[in-house]
């Protein structure tokens, strides 16, 4: 091989390497310079890209600018789109004007052409009328010739007589013919000689015509010529003078007619003109017939003529008159010509505008005082009952007052003029906690007076006489200062060094005991400066002691007579100040006791603008929990309709949305604090409380004041009908139902109206359903809802963020809230505490803290105790009497103290092991009312409020903790009813009522188990096992008729007592001469046992006193010649007989009573009566007796101790009064009950069925019938606290006529029956607790027995003694009522 020549390979070889090294280089040739372009490429790529990436980033930049812009756009959008409504509202609004305007012009100028027609006719007829008393003038004179022509009638009298005898001749004359006729009787000649007869019998007539009225003329001569010749002118002139002035006052009335009323005054002048032409033509015609006639007619000239005298004097003054009336008309149209011709439309038109701004910010105001007025004013003219009157104009009055708190004006005060505010609902509020917001712009003050102007008073909260603790406000150098004092240290003051200006500034003060702070917010440019400051008051006492009935409110001024205290003696403020809140209500300066030199047409009112920051504040509507908005729908329903609002709601339960049409409803409410559905399309109520698949579990949570949008859904298809829920975009509820739904004309936001609230619903609102809340970008159907035009009640404009915070917390006995309050110090490192209460109940835990160690404050007995730690203090008054508390504690170093209304209740010094060392505490837990596993006994029934703990640290602020912000809330409601007594109808109260206590509320446990549906207490109350109460009766006693055969000789006695009076017998057996006999009886309050035996009489006696209402036992026994009384098994009492006999005695042996005339000669009177309490366990000779033989009005023994009152059971019973009330007269009952059932008599009276009065409750509800013999009418009231709650309930029905009035508790309601009179009353019947099986006169088909409680019965004023007064029937116990 190595021999081998491979020179031929070997050239082959290089000449394919060269060749492949060319391929090579031509290759890395092609590949350099595509790598070169690529490179190029890629640099020209990246360029690109960087660019592209560049162009990326500003697309999203503007995309994410379009996303911005969209959302403002959108904004604004809505804004505009409620803008343009508002616009289109108000354009529609002003061609409303405008086309009224144009339609009274219209009828101006139609009424103008009418009256100048009518001024036309008017001349016409009076250029008439002249013509014919011109023609009634030349008639008279005509006529007066013609008289003075027959004057002289009496001259004629030879030639009537010689008429006369030439007449008698021509009857002869013609008596003859007639018998020629007769006698000759020829055809042609009798014919001829007939008619010569009825022409002879012509003129005889004529001549006896002419005889009379000749006969006529002569007495008409002669009374003429009598009365010409004594006529007494001077009488006819007054008569005349007289008739003038009755014609004077005549034109008077008719110048007032005229003025009153023109056009039917002009009617009746027409009428009156045709009148008296047709009288004109009457008397024209009675002249021509007299002229016809004259030869026969002559009777009663002078009557004629001075009737044709007055007919012409009347008229004549008719035409002056008339156009004297007419002329004033004329000259007045040229006035108004001159006035108001020349004003154009576009005049009028602006004038409108203007009007309509200046009107602007009373819109809401005005119609509501216009309407309240009309209906007093159309009250005012109706025969309408005294008392509803009175009823109605104190509700006028209270909406009257509640819209002008509503007014958001401002006033301007002068220096001299001031303003007494009315004070709020709760005066008695502001003494633990105040809180104020109003408005203030810099004085106007002339310069003559601006170096003499040291200062201004602007406000003052106190006493009327300047006394004692009071609030007050005042500016020195424009800058604000503000002073309170409490108690006897001096007032604490804080200064504000912000400078108030021409712009309106926020004054914000807020005080919770003795710590302070103010803001003062003013409007710098465009933008807004806010200056805060903080303060103390000295001492412990924390309250504004100030008496609400002394209390008084004084705003930019005071009256001369009051003296301001202190530094608040400053001349009146001269400027605009408007006020805005105080503790959570709405307040006005509009809404004032009284104003001093107030005069808005010479100080005009400064024009606040609408705050630019927080929306809710000025375009939101505050409701405040006592009415609702009532909204009118102008747009047809669609398939689909859509209703939404953006709410902040505070109330736990209450109605948000409600429409309803013809019975068929669809409700949106908060229950509980959460969203629920209820709605009834004709099948009953039905609730929704299952949320969609979709929705969260706290989707249906709402409360606490955050915002919520809010979206109602209605869908109508072919009989079907949808709901559909949303809050805040998200799918709540979802509903389908078979049939159609509601279609109305208006729907109802924040409650209903009372008229239109279904009975369903109000089982489940009873308080009406109202909510305290605010809401803003209302729509209905595609539509925005201004509130300001819509009926509402309760309703302000504006929500500020201290409208929207709750103090108040009430609990029902089985719930509680947890807070968690930060930066609290340690227990013993100037702790300070306080919060206000009020409860009926005895024991209930109202509040416990855990931080660096526990502290509880409960309600044991009626006293407060508090556990600190280990310690326990308790106080040493009672405050279970459901009236308004405030305690206040404090802990130092081991020393605590507490003050109950800034009175001091107890200051100990706890032990050292109480007093460790504590620290301060980030984050504590604070409980009210409960626990969460707490039982019924420790859950508090009642109210909590102003709760305050205070913090640590320069830079959180000293503030009443909202309730609101809890962690944890089981059966609570964020409201507490107010502590008012039932007012009465009359105005005046004859004498004042004592003060109703309410019993304490206690947990119901006992043998048995049976409660009434919604009803906390048993209709059987528990008892003592084998326990027995005695005293119902004074005889009251079980007999037993059986003896043991020692007993002779000995016996032993054991039984356990509770005394609940200091005499009464307790045993007693005796042979039938009562010579021998043993007794064990209670005489003021000591046991006596005593025995006689044989002529022996053994007694002995306790040391103490027993009757404290406790259990005992008590032993007594004989043995032989000894007799012990042993009491407690301690204290033994003995006694011994000289000899031993026998105790000779007989059946039946008496045990807690005996019968009427039985003991009197052995036992003391006071000691007769059976005793009144508690008996069990009652053993003879070891062994327990045997079940009596008979019994007398002996009860159970309950548990507990027993209340004033009369307890009903439920086996039945009733209480009969005789004859104490007349039904037809005034009525006035009060009592006060505890029920067990929710349905039961309380009170009838009568026993016909067309005359009755009885009061009863169904379900829970109270209600009054009353039928006086015209017909029945009832009144009825559903409590905001169920009756059958365990706690005392208040009633009074006052009847009035026919109006009958209803209070139960803090809710009243009457109503007006037919009237009638009764000429005859009877006193009638009174059954308490229920009725006779025999009388039907009830609500039910069977009587329903009460059971429970009931006391303090009065009746027109006169207190009831049910032991002293009447009968009882059935199981009915008089002297007390159990609390368990």
């Amino acid at each position: 091989m190595r021999a081998r020549s491979f020179d031929i390979q070997n050239g082959v070889a290089d000449t394919e390497m060269k060749e492949a090294q060319k391929l090579l280089e031509r290759v890395k040739n092609e590949l350099t310079k595509h790598w070169d372009e690529n490179t190029k490429l890629s640099v020209l790529i990246r360029d690109h890209l960087t660019k592209f990436v560049s162009k990326l980033m500003d697309l999203r930049d503007a995309l994410n600018e379009a996303v911005n812009n969209t959302r403002t756009a959108n904004d604004l959008s809505n804004i505009n789109e409620i803008g343009l409504e508002k616009q289109k509202q108000k354009v529609k609004d002003l061609q409303n004007e405008y086309q009224k305007v144009q339609d009274s012009l219209k009828m101006a100028e139609d009424a103008l052409l009418q009256v100048s027609d009518l001024l036309q006719m008017i001349d016409n007829l009076k250029d008439e009328f002249e013509k014919l008393a011109a023609n009634l003038d030349g008639a008279r004179g005509r006529l007066l010739e013609k008289v003075s022509t027959f004057s002289p009638a009496i001259s004629k009298i030879p030639l009537v007589e010689q008429a006369e005898e030439h007449a008698k001749l021509l009857d002869q004359l013609a008596q003859n013919l007639s018998s020629i006729i007769r006698d000759t009787n020829q055809n042609g000649f009798i014919q001829r000689a007939i008619n010569a007869s009825n022409a002879y019998a012509s003129i005889i007539e004529a001549v006896k015509n002419a005889e009379k009225a000749a006969n006529e003329a002569g007495v008409a001569a002669d009374s003429a010529l009598k009365n010409a010749t004594s006529a007494n002118l001077r009488s006819i002139s007054e008569r005349m003078k007289n008739k003038s002035i009755e014609l004077e006052e005549s034109a008077s009335q008719a110048r007032r007619n005229l003025n009153n009323n023109l056009k039917p005054v002009l009617n009746k002048t027409k009428e009156n003109l045709k009148e008296a032409k047709k009288k004109h033509g009457q008397l024209l015609q009675d002249l021509r017939n007299a002229q016809s006639k004259l030869s026969i007619e002559r009777g009663n000239i002078s009557e004629t003529i001075q009737k044709a005298k007055d007919t012409a004097s009347k008229a004549n003054t008719t035409a002056t008159r008339l156009q004297d009336r007419l002329n004033d008309m004329r000259k007045n149209l040229e006035k108004w010509n001159g006035t108001y011709g020349d004003i154009s439309s576009e005049d009028l038109n602006s004038a409108l505008e203007e009007a309509k701004k200046s009107a602007g910010t009373l819109a809401t105001t005005i119609p509501v005082l216009l309407d309240k007025l009309t209906s007093l004013e159309n009250k005012k003219n109706q025969s309408m009952n005294l008392s509803e009157n009175i009823l109605r104009v104190r509700q006028l009055i209270s909406q009257a007052r509640n819209a002008a708190s509503k007014v958001k004006v401002s006033m301007k005060f002068n220096g001299h003029s001031g303003v007494q505010v009315r004070l709020p609902t709760r005066p008695q509020d502001l003494s633990a906690y105040t809180a104020l917001k109003l408005y203030i712009r810099a004085p106007e003050v002339s310069r003559e007076n601006q170096q003499a102007a040291s200062g201004y008073f602007i406000l003052y909260l106190g006493n009327k006489d300047a006394s004692g603790d009071y609030i007050g406000i005042i500016m020195k150098e424009q800058k604000l200062k503000w002073v309170y004092k409490l108690g006897e240290e001096e007032p604490a003051t804080l200064d504000i060094d912000a400078e108030i200006g021409t712009e309106f500034a926020t004054i914000r003060v807020e005080r919770i005991l003795q710590y302070g702070q103010m803001s003062v917010t003013v409007q710098k440019s465009d933008r807004q400066l806010e200056t805060k400051g903080t303060v103390i008051a000295k001492g412990q006492l924390g309250l504004l002691n100030v008496d609400p009935q002394k209390m008084i409110f004084y705003v930019g001024g005071y009256p001369s007579e009051f003296s301001p205290p202190g530094e608040l003696d400053l001349p009146g403020y001269e400027g605009c100040i408007e006020t805005d809140t105080l503790n959570e209500e709405v307040i006005s300066l509009y809404n004032f006791e009284k104003v001093f030199d107030v005069d808005n047409d010479r100080d005009r009112p400064c024009a606040r603008p609408k705050s630019s920051g927080d929306p809710w504040s000025s375009d939101a509507s505050y409701f405040d929990g006592s009415g609702y908005a009532e909204i009118g729908l102008t747009a047809n329903f669609a398939v689909t309709n859509r209703f939404e609002q953006e709410v902040r709601i505070v109330s736990y339960n209450g109605i948000i949305f409600f429409i309803e049409n013809e019975g068929k409803f669809v409700c949106l409410a908060v229950k509980d604090g959460k969203l629920v559905l209820y709605y009834d399309t004709g099948n009953g109520l039905q609730i929704v409380s299952n949320i969609t698949s979709t929705a969260s579990p706290t989707s249906q949570e709402i409360g606490g004041a955050v915002t919520k949008l809010i979206q109602v859904i209605l869908q109508y298809q072919s009989n079907k009908f949808k709901i559909y829920i949303r809050m805040d975009r998200k799918a709540v509820y979802s509903v389908n139902i078979d049939g159609d739904g509601p279609k109305a004309d208006k729907y109802y936001l924040g409650g209903i109206r009372t008229d239109k609230f279904p009975n369903s619903l109000k089982e489940i609102f009873p308080t009406g359903g109202s909510i305290r809340g605010c809401m803003r970008v209302i729509k209905a159907l595609d539509k925005y809802i201004d509130l300001k035009r819509e009926n509402t009640t309760g309703v302000s404009y504006g929500c500020s963020s201290e409208l929207l915070i709750s103090r108040f917390v009430r609990f029902t006995g089985d719930g509680y809230i947890k807070l968690e309050p930060e930066s609290l110090p340690g227990l013993q490192d100037n702790f300070h505490f306080g919060f206000g209460f009020r409860s009926a109940q005895n024991n209930g835990l109202m509040f416990q803290y855990k931080g660096d160690g526990t502290c509880d404050v409960s309600l044991k007995n009626g006293k407060i105790s508090m556990k600190f730690q280990d310690e326990e203090i308790e106080s040493s008054n009672t405050f279970s009497d459901d009236i308004s508390h405030y305690a206040t504690f404090y802990s130092n170093n081991g020393l605590v103290t507490f003050y109950v209304d800034d009175k001091l209740e107890k200051q100990t010094r706890v032990r050292s092991g109480a007093a460790q060392l504590s620290t301060p505490v980030d984050k504590g837990q604070v409980y009210l009312g409960g626990l969460p596993d707490a039982s019924q006994d420790t859950s508090l029934v009642g109210c909590v409020s102003n709760v305050f703990l205070r913090r640590t640290g320069t830079s959180v602020p000293q503030v009443v903790m909202d309730l609101q912000q809890n962690v944890g809330n089981v059966n609570v409601s964020m409201s507490c009813p107010s502590e008012q007594q039932p007012q009465q109808m009359r105005a005046l109260q004859k004498k004042s009522r004592r003060k109703m206590k309410s019993a304490p509320k206690l947990t119901i446990k006992g043998r048995r188990h049976h409660v009434e549906k919604s009803c906390r207490l048993p209709q059987y109350p528990k008892v003592v096992p084998g326990a027995f109460h005695f005293g119902q009766s004074p005889k009251s006693r079980f007999e037993y008729d059986s003896l043991p055969a020692t007993f002779q000789n000995q016996f032993h006695f054991s039984m356990e007592v509770r005394l609940e009076s200091p005499s009464g017998l307790l045993l007693y057996v005796s042979n039938d001469q009562e010579s021998s006999f043993l007794a064990l009886y209670v005489f003021n309050g000591y046991l006596v046992f005593l025995v006689h035996i044989q002529g022996e009489k053994l007694r002995t006696k306790s040391k103490e006193k027993y009757s404290d209402g406790r259990w005992h036992t008590v032993f007594f026994s004989r043995v032989n010649n000894k007799i012990q009384l042993l009491i407690d098994g301690l204290k033994i009492q003995s006694s011994t007989l000289p000899q031993v006999g026998y105790l000779k005695v007989q059946t039946p042996m008496y045990v807690g009573g005996v019968p009427a005339e039985k003991a009197n000669k052995n036992i003391p009177s006071a000691a007769l009566n059976s005793f009144k309490g508690c008996m069990k366990n009652l053993q003879l000779d070891g062994k327990l007796v045997e079940p009596p033989s008979r019994t007398y009005k002996v009860e159970p023994c309950f548990v507990g101790a027993l209340e004033e009152g009369i307890f009903f059971s439920a086996e039945g019973g009733y209480h009969t009064l005789d004859n104490t009330v007349t039904i037809e007269q005034d009525f006035e009952l009060l009592l006060e009950v505890r029920p067990r059932s929710q349905t039961g008599i309380l009170f009838h009276a009568g026993a016909k069925k067309e005359q009755y009065l009885i009061l009863y409750m169904d379900n829970g509800k109270v209600i009054v019938k009353v039928n006086r013999g015209a017909g029945e009418y009832a009144v009825a009231v559903t409590p905001n606290e169920s009756m059958c709650n365990g706690l005392w309930h208040k009633i009074a029905v006052i009847k009035r006529h026919n109006v009958i009035q209803l209070d139960v508790d803090t809710e009243r309601n009457h109503t007006v029956g037919p009237s009638q009179t009764y000429p005859i009353v009877s006193k009638e019947m009174v059954y308490v607790g229920g009725v006779p099986d025999k009388l039907d006169i009830v609500p039910w088909s069977s009587p329903q027995t009460y059971v429970g409680c009931i006391r303090k019965v009065v009746i027109n004023q006169m207190p009831v003694n049910f032991s002293s007064m009447g009968s009882s029937h059935g199981t009915v116990r008089l002297n007390g009522c159990p609390v368990m």
